[in-house]
Order: C-alpha cells, then sequence, then structure tokens
C-alpha cells in the first residue's frame, strides 16, 4: 500500500494563455478533460470533484485502485487517499504516475489558487491549544499552515508546530489516509 501524493506541477498563465506544463511548454500532454475544466473561467469543488473522478479512473485503468478518501483536514480542499494495486489485475506503474498530470494535477493547482487552503476550524482550535501548551507563539489569525511559518528559516519552530499539527490531525481524524502538513 503506498501514499498518494501528487506532485503539482507550475501552471502559470503566459501572454497567450495558459501554460499547464510548469516548463514554459503550453503543449504538454494533459487530458481533454482536464483542459476542458481549466478552459472554465471559476475552478471551483465541483471542477476539482470532476477531475478526482477522471484521476481515479485512470488510476483504476493502471490496475491500481485509491482507497480510504478524505477530504484534507489541513487544507479543507483536497482529496487524500491511499493507492493500492487491484489483486488479480496487471498493474501499468508508468500509466498510474502519469494520471496525476494527466488528469488532475493541473486543475488542483488552478483550484486551490482560487479557492485558498483553510486548516478545519475545530482541529485550529486544538492546535492553538497545543501551541500554547508547548508555550510556542502564535498570533491567533493563522488559518492555514503557512501562516504559522513567518520565517521559513527557523527550523526548529516549523519542527515543533508540524509535530503538533500532525499529532492533532492524526487523533482528531483517525480515518485520514495520512496528513499532510507541506506549505
Amino acid at each position: 500500500m503506498s501514499i498518494l501524493t501528487l506532485i503539482l506541477t507550475g501552471c502559470a498563465k503566459t501572454d497567450g494563455g495558459r501554460d499547464f506544463s510548469g516548463d514554459g511548454d503550453s503543449t504538454a500532454e494533459i487530458s481533454a478533460a482536464q483542459r476542458a475544466i481549466l478552459e472554465r473561467e471559476q475552478i471551483g469543488f465541483d471542477e476539482y470533484k470532476e477531475a478526482w473522478a477522471n484521476y481515479t479512473r485512470c488510476t483504476e485503468d493502471a490496475g491500481y485502485r485509491i482507497t480510504e478518501v478524505a477530504l484534507s483536514p489541513t487544507d479543507s480542499r483536497r482529496y487524500h487517499g491511499m493507492i493500492e494495486p487491484v489483486p488479480g489485475q496487471k498493474q501499468d506503474t508508468q500509466r498510474e504516475l502519469a494520471c496525476a498530470p494527466d488528469e488532475l494535477s493541473y486543475v488542483e493547482e488552478e483550484y486551490m489558487r482560487q479557492n485558498p487552503p483553510f486548516i478545519d476550524p475545530v482541529l485550529l482550535a486544538e492546535i492553538f491549544a497545543r501551541l500554547e501548551r508547548a508555550g510556542i507563539s502564535f498570533t491567533g489569525n493563522e488559518t492555514k499552515i503557512a501562516d504559522f511559518f513567518p520565517n521559513v528559516s527557523d527550523e526548529n519552530r516549523i519542527s515543533a508546530i508540524t509535530e503538533i499539527i500532525t499529532d492533532t490531525t492524526r487523533e482528531m481524524f483517525p480515518d485520514a489516509p495520512f496528513v499532510s502538513v507541506g506549505f
């Protein structure tokens, strides 16, 4: 069983339209379905779910399934899940690895750009309480993980806060397939 991780590549607008490749190559191979979603003016949760469904089908076609799917409590926007081989089916690992960029990654990036992440409010309240008990400063205005790290060179602070976020999330959301604390 492996953890589903999506490596997002850049999705920047260029003068002539959107660059779907992240490397300046606007002819990148992405599915027609993902391209059609990206052509919409607004990318909301419905568009994200549509891209996720396409990604799931692609993964299944490659001989894998995504289980334990849950909305991430640390960003309240993205699905997380576990990828595992389907017994009795031939696995095409190269195809499975291509599914995220082909079907989901660019929609997910645009969705997150248009709909900023926020930590689940109940989880956030508990994180604040634990930070206070640990004597770690915070403003109380934090709503996303990156807000806790105004100085990204303070590795001790990053480690301590990341540990509190991870432990709290695991305790409060034991069915979450994994905890994402990237910022």
